[in-house]
């Protein structure tokens, strides 16, 4: 469809309801990370790839705080194969079946600001090797005609373009990352158990599944996706928020953007030279971020610290969020700044008492 000169793809497909009642065996979405499907239509994933419903046995899912990718909207879906089951842990790492696939469907807001002319542009898979111990990144590009996704064998950037009334002329260019096999481990790191979405945290929230919205941990444990029962513990599990619900409390609003979106490499034993430590768990005192001189990066201050208590426009934290050069966080795959969760940090950063914590400067 064209509009105002531009290309519209297909719209999306209305949302599809999941049964969440009774554990269905994922039959279709099984892939051998060593010969990965060469489309998505061979993939698996749905059944019915013109109307894209989604196949039996695969479960749609959620997170509380999501990745910045210059707006995009997602979809996610776990595949485990058969009715194999995750090992639960309220606070590591999940352990995952051989063979599990997630799934990241990417959208594109084509009208800013309209849900309705959202489009599919990317399908990333993540499998999983248990014999290696290893995730297998793929990503998919989409048709222009929304027919099917073809695998990428290297990294790509795409141009779009999208209406948006604070562009000049009211278009913009929106160019957009599919990263390379090996580019995803650099995101996907092997410390952070290169899963980033799935854990306790994040999926301890309510969730759309289309004829219900309920908490997803209870959801997966009725289902018996867990091999064990976890519901004597649902009450008194750690969980993310939405860092832009101004309902929730500021310091777990930011935290929760800092897990999402920078402690999957600001954690120990993956940057040596940015040596703090942004996971949601961690203390604020033990982040080695708080009134400490940077390592790189000073923003030409003669004073600059990476978390200046009480002052967020002095933080190279929040000057790296805002930054469109090297100095910029996160530095792939990214070009728009994240201005509304640069701001949340920035008042985060500004009410931290500078009395009530210990300087960490070295």
């Amino acid at each position: 469809m064209m509009l105002n000169g531009l290309l519209l793809l297909h719209a999306v497909a209305d949302a599809q309801v999941f049964d969440v009642e009774t554990r269905v065996a994922n039959r279709s979405l099984l892939i051998s990370p060593q010969d990965p499907p060469s489309t998505i239509s061979s993939s698996g994933l749905y059944s019915d790839s013109e109307i894209r419903t989604v196949s039996p046995g695969i479960i749609p899912y959620g997170v509380n705080a999501v990745l910045w990718s210059d707006g995009a909207y997602k979809e996610r879906f776990i595949a485990l194969p058969g009715t194999e089951r995750i090992e639960f842990s309220a606070r590591d790492l999940w352990r995952f079946p051989d063979g599990t696939v997630l799934v990241k469907n990417f959208y594109l807001e084509f009208d800013t600001g309209d849900p309705s002319s959202r489009d599919l542009i990317e399908t990333r898979l993540l499998v999983y090797d248990g014999q290696a111990d290893k995730w297998h990144g793929f990503s998919y590009r989409w048709a222009d005609d929304g027919s099917d996704a073809v695998l990428l064998d290297r990294e790509a950037t795409e141009s779009y373009f999208v209406l948006d009334p604070r562009a000049e002329d009211g278009i913009r260019e929106h160019k957009h990352f599919f990263p390379s096999r090996p580019l995803c481990d650099r995101c996907h790191v092997a410390e952070a158990g290169s899963v980033l979405g799935v854990n306790t945290g994040q999926l301890n929230g309510l969730f759309d599944y289309g004829a219900v919205t309920e908490n997803q941990l209870h959801t997966l444990n009725r289902l018996g996706v867990f091999t064990r029962d976890i519901q004597s513990e649902l009450g008194d599990l750690p969980r993310m928020v939405d860092p832009l619900d101004e309902s929730q409390d500021l310091d777990v609003r930011a935290r929760s953007y800092l897990e999402a979106n920078c402690a999957h490499c600001h954690r120990p034993g993956v940057i040596d030279k940015a040596d703090i430590d942004l996971r949601f768990e961690t203390p604020l005192e033990r982040t080695r971020a708080l009134d400490r001189i940077p390592t790189l990066g000073s923003f030409d201050s003669d004073d600059a610290r990476i978390i200046r208590s009480g002052d967020g426009l002095n933080s190279s934290l929040y000057k790296r969020m805002l930054a469109t050069d090297s100095n910029r966080m996160p530095p792939l795959a990214t070009e728009l700044i994240d201005s509304q969760s640069a701001e949340v940090i920035r008042r985060w950063i500004d009410r931290i008492d500078v009395k009530t914590h210990v300087s960490v400067d070295q």
